[in-house]
C-alpha cells in the first residue's frame, strides 16, 4: 500500500514532511494537468474539493511552518490548492507564473538536493526552505489578488453576462426570425461560458447578488434566479452522494439557515439551540453515513417543524402537508430520499428568506 492509499484511508495518520510531499505527487495528476487532459470540473470535484486532499495540503502548511523557523502562513489549504487553477486553467495571467514556479518545484524538485538562492546570494537552500519561500511568494501575490482583482473580475463577468442579454433584448424586435435564432444561440453560448467560469471561481455567489439592469422584465430575472437556484441544489445533491461525501456546500447552507434563524428568533434562543444541536456541522461530519436515509429525513422533518413554529398556524399545516406529500411521492430508495431532502432544503430556504424579509420590514416600522 503506497503513502497516498494509506493517507486516503485514514487521514489521521501522522505523515512526515517527505511523506506529505510524496503523497501530493501521487494524488495530484500533474501529467494530466500539464497536457490539458483533465477537465476543470473533474479537477475541482475530485481533487480541489476532496477533504483528504485538503487535509494533505493543510498538513503541508503546518509542517512548513515548523520547519521554516515558525513562518506564519495567512492563507489556508484551499487557497494553496487554487494555485493549480492559476497554473493550468488560465484564470489570471498575473498569477500564472508564480503559481507555475511553485507547483513545478513541489512536484519536480529534488527533495534530497539543495537549490541556489535567487541571485546566488548566501548558501544554498534545502528543498523544504525553497518550497517555503515559493509558497510565501505565492501567498503574497494571491492575497493581493484575492480581495481586489477577484472582485473586479467577477463584477466585469456579471456585467458582460447582462450586457449580452440587454443587447439582444434591445435589438430583438428589429431582427428577422432567423437573425433572432442565430443571435440567441450566440448570446446563450457566451453567457454559458461566463456562468461556467463564475461557477468555478465562487459558485455564482457574486452573480447571484449582482443587480441586473432595471430594463429587464421581472419575469426574466425571476426565471434566471430559479435556474441558478436549481443549479446550486443540483450541486449540493451531487456533493453528498460522492464517496466520500463532500459536505462543504451543504454546511454553507446550514450557516445561511442559522443566520436567518438568529435574525428571526432574536427573542427565542430555544430554536437556535435546537438547530445547533441537530445541524451542527462538526457533529454531522462525525456521524453522517452516506447510505443513511433516515439521517437526512429526520433533519428535514426538524426543519419543517421549525418553519411551522415560526410561520402562521395556517402555514404550519401547509408546510407539514407539503413535506408529507414529498416523502410519499419520493422513490423508495436512497436516491429518492436524497432528492426529497434536497427539495425540502430548497423549500425551507425560500420560506425562511421570506420570513426574514417580513421580520425586517416589521422592525423598520
Amino acid at each position: 500500500m503506497n503513502i497516498s492509499d494509506r493517507y486516503m484511508i485514514d487521514n489521521g495518520i501522522r505523515l512526515s514532511f517527505d511523506e506529505i510531499v510524496r503523497a501530493i505527487r501521487v494524488t495530484i495528476p500533474i501529467s494530466k494537468l500539464r497536457n490539458g487532459s483533465l477537465p476543470l470540473g473533474k479537477m475541482k470535484r475530485e481533487k480541489l474539493m476532496n477533504r483528504d486532499v485538503i487535509q494533505l495540503f493543510r498538513n503541508l502548511l503546518q509542517e512548513l511552518a515548523v520547519k521554516c523557523d515558525g513562518v506564519a502562513f495567512r492563507m489556508n489549504a484551499r487557497d494553496l490548492l487554487v494555485a493549480y487553477l492559476f497554473a493550468y486553467y488560465d484564470f489570471d495571467d498575473t498569477m500564472k507564473n508564480v503559481a507555475l514556479e511553485l507547483i513545478n518545484f513541489l512536484h519536480d524538485g529534488d527533495m534530497d538536493a539543495v537549490s541556489p538562492r535567487p541571485l546566488a546570494r548566501g548558501s544554498p537552500q534545502p528543498f523544504v526552505t525553497r518550497l517555503g519561500v515559493l509558497i510565501k511568494a505565492y501567498e503574497v501575490a494571491y492575497l493581493t489578488w484575492k480581495p481586489i482583482d477577484k472582485a473586479e473580475l467577477m463584477e466585469e463577468m456579471c456585467r458582460l453576462y447582462w450586457e449580452y442579454e440587454l443587447v439582444f433584448r434591445l435589438n430583438e424586435a428589429n431582427m428577422t426570425s432567423e437573425e433572432v435564432s442565430g443571435f440567441r444561440a450566440q448570446k446563450e453560448s457566451r453567457q454559458q461560458s461566463l456562468i461556467n467560469a463564475m461557477q468555478s471561481i465562487d459558485d455564482l455567489k457574486a452573480f447571484s447578488s449582482f443587480a441586473p439592469p432595471v430594463v429587464f422584465e421581472s419575469s426574466t430575472v425571476e426565471q434566471i434566479k430559479r435556474t441558478l437556484a436549481l443549479a446550486f441544489w443540483n450541486l449540493v445533491r451531487e456533493d453528498i452522494q460522492q464517496q466520500p461525501p463532500i459536505m462543504d456546500r451543504i454546511f454553507s447552507v446550514f450557516g445561511d439557515i442559522r443566520q436567518h434563524l438568529v435574525y428571526i428568533c432574536s427573542e427565542n434562543s430555544r430554536i437556535i439551540e435546537e438547530f445547533d444541536d441537530i445541524m451542527d456541522p462538526q457533529f454531522v461530519a462525525q456521524i453522517y453515513q452516506d447510505r443513511s436515509a433516515e439521517f437526512w429525513t429526520s433533519r428535514c422533518s426538524f426543519l419543517i417543524r421549525t418553519l411551522g413554529a415560526l410561520d402562521s398556524q395556517h402555514m404550519e399545516a401547509v408546510h407539514t402537508d407539503w413535506w408529507k406529500a414529498v416523502r410519499d411521492s419520493a422513490a423508495d430508495d436512497h436516491a429518492g430520499t436524497i432528492n426529497a431532502c434536497i427539495h425540502c432544503l430548497s423549500y425551507f430556504m425560500d420560506h425562511i428568506e421570506k420570513l426574514h424579509e417580513i421580520v425586517k420590514a416589521a422592525w423598520a416600522l
